[in-house]
């Protein structure tokens, strides 16, 4: 069909998301502005899941990243203690010159 007319072509124009054509069928026809509405309730609904879904996977890697952090301290902590050179700790835990010192202090 090339150029499908009525009300075939109100339902092709909702489903391509044409939204002008849109607004002209949805005053032509209930099912057609029942369906659109629908059809914006349901975005907005993927959208707040895949918001939700971000913040989820955002959250997961945060609590990841301060568990890893939280270990290499403790390793540095225990590497001090057993009198491994400070720039080998910074090697080997990632951690920075500064947060070393910081446990050193604390200890």
């Amino acid at each position: 069909m090339k150029n499908p007319k009525g009300e075939l072509a109100d339902w092709l124009n909702l489903i391509l998301g044409n939204e002008g054509a849109i607004e002209m069928a949805i005053q032509r026809n209930a099912d057609i502005a029942r369906v659109n509405e629908e059809n914006k309730e349901l975005s907005e609904a993927e959208d707040w899941a895949q918001f939700l879904r971000d913040v989820a996977r955002y959250d997961e890697n945060t609590r990841n990243s301060y568990a890893k952090e939280e270990v290499m301290k403790d390793v540095a902590r225990r590497m001090l203690k057993k009198g491994v050179d400070l720039e080998e700790i910074k090697e080997f835990t990632e951690l920075t010159k500064e947060e070393i010192e910081k446990l050193m202090e604390n200890r």
